[in-house]
């Protein structure tokens, strides 16, 4: 979305509604965008996928789960939650929960061709720990990604571009969006912050 794209948008005419429901309809974009953005990692590797997740962030975690038939793994790094936490009611979702230490994976050496760490290198204490352990479970040419939500990043010193951040920015420059019911034009820009996000 460029500046003279957001110039119109700001000078259209908006029917305005309650905030509470326009914070709804705007996570139901985003959590289809998320939902995108892994498919599309998971058909390009072509990989089982071990997805490695809170409980906080079950909706995200579903949304990657619903989005491929690959084999999958959640490892539930905060074992005093059930796991009907995650997932009321499971439904067809074809996932192996298990209760487990990031540092010391119940997985065989060199057996993953992907590791995807969704929303969750942010609360881990000892990062290099968990990092060396996914290495030790990958095959020769195997990928980590790691998605995180916040713009304080743990992997990356420096100030780096997240969902976060971006929608922080707009919501500062054009308040009166935020507020509006076409949802045409959130689509719209979930979608540019999340190709930012994975092309960064």
């Amino acid at each position: 979305m460029n500046r003279a794209s957001l110039k119109l948008i700001n000078n259209l005419s908006f029917n305005l509604q309650d905030i509470k429901q326009v914070h709804v309809v705007s996570t139901k974009l985003l959590r289809d965008q998320i939902r995108d953005i892994y498919t599309s990692i998971v058909e390009r590797s072509g990989a089982s996928c071990v997805v490695f997740s809170s409980s906080g962030l079950k909706e995200a975690t579903r949304a990657l789960l619903e989005s491929t038939t690959a084999e999958r793994c959640l490892v539930n790094i905060q074992p005093a939650f059930p796991e009907t936490t995650f997932f009321e009611p499971a439904g067809s979702l074809s996932v192996d929960i298990m209760n487990g230490d990031l540092s010391a994976l119940p997985i065989r050496e060199s057996s993953l061709k992907l590791i995807l760490y969704a929303f969750i290198i942010e609360s881990i204490p000892e990062v290099k720990s968990v990092l060396a352990e996914a290495r030790r479970v990958l095959r020769e040419g195997g990928y980590i990604i790691v998605v995180e939500w916040t713009s304080s990043s743990r992997l990356r010193p420096e100030p780096g571009f997240s969902l976060e951040s971006h929608i922080d920015e707009f919501k500062k420059e054009f308040s009166q969006l935020y507020k509006v019911v076409d949802l045409r034009i959130f689509k719209d820009y979930f979608i540019v912050a999340g190709r930012k996000e994975l092309s960064d």
